[in-house]
């Protein structure tokens, strides 16, 4: 019978004992999370300040890391625009006498640096004198026609060139949406049609804006001498001008001039 009473007794002390126990680590765990909860909700009164280093620590991950990001880029951006535009009102009131002085000089410098090679070739030549001035602007003269024909050539423009009947057609269709002038002679080899393409070829240069183009009239089915040479212009990939044997539209339709063409060239290239 003691026995019995004894296990009774040790059992419910141990029973208490887990109670205890348990009570504990309930207390434990609910004190825990009151540490925790103060901990989260006090947060940014406990944490450590952050330094500039810790403002913006490299790039974020996620949507809101993105959109950290975006506004970090964006406070930089403005702060950067407000300082040089800072600099530029403190430069500005820094002395403007100074400036403009700085401000001549630069444009000095840099018109004396637009000075080119065909500036150095006039000046040598309004140096020199007699024969030899004369001789010098020739080969000047020469030589800048020559890179003019170059350039016009390189653009098609302003310049006359042989072209075949399907090159032609090619051409009035192709600057038809631009507007360009395309003046077409249709040429054979007689001495009419030598002149006027001597002459054409020679204007051009004064048209730089309208495509040139000679091409052998038989070739598109012109075969009789008596309108030959013909003048074409196109412009808008229409006919505008149509010349069956233009040189008699000259005072002499043999001995015609440079003066003659040319005439005829701005009455049709430029109206």
């Amino acid at each position: 019978m003691a026995d019995i009473e004894q296990r009774m007794l040790a059992q419910s002390g141990a029973a208490a004992g887990n109670d205890e126990d348990r009570s504990e680590r309930l207390r434990a765990v609910a004190n825990g999370d009151a540490r925790e909860a103060e901990t989260s909700g006090n947060g940014a009164e406990h944490a450590p300040p952050a330094g500039p280093h810790m403002a913006h620590s490299g790039p974020q991950t996620g949507v809101k890391g993105v959109l950290a990001d975006y506004r970090h880029s964006r406070r930089e951006r403005q702060r950067l625009c407000e300082q040089a535009a800072a600099a530029e009102r403190a430069a500005r009131a820094a002395g403007s006498g100074r400036g403009t002085q700085a401000c001549s000089a630069r444009t000095l410098s840099t018109k004396e640096e637009a000075r080119t090679d065909s500036d150095s070739e006039i000046d040598r030549i309004l140096d020199s004198d007699g024969d030899d001035s004369e001789r010098i602007f020739d080969e000047y003269k020469a030589r800048r026609m020559a890179e003019l024909g170059r350039a016009a050539a390189q653009a098609g423009v302003g310049v006359l060139r042989d072209a075949t009947p399907d090159e032609y057609v090619e051409i009035v269709d192709q600057r038809a949406a631009d507007g360009a002038y395309i003046a077409v002679a249709l040429v054979d080899g007689g001495r009419a049609s030598r002149r006027l393409g001597e002459y054409v070829g020679t204007e051009a240069a004064h048209y730089p804006q309208t495509v040139f183009l000679r091409v052998q009239a038989e070739q598109c089915g012109f075969t009789d001498a008596a309108v030959i040479p013909i003048l074409l212009v196109y412009r808008h990939g229409e006919l505008v001008h149509n010349l069956v044997r233009v040189v008699d539209k000259f005072s002499d339709p043999l001995h015609f001039e440079r003066r003659d063409v040319a005439k005829l060239l701005d009455c049709i290239l430029c109206s």
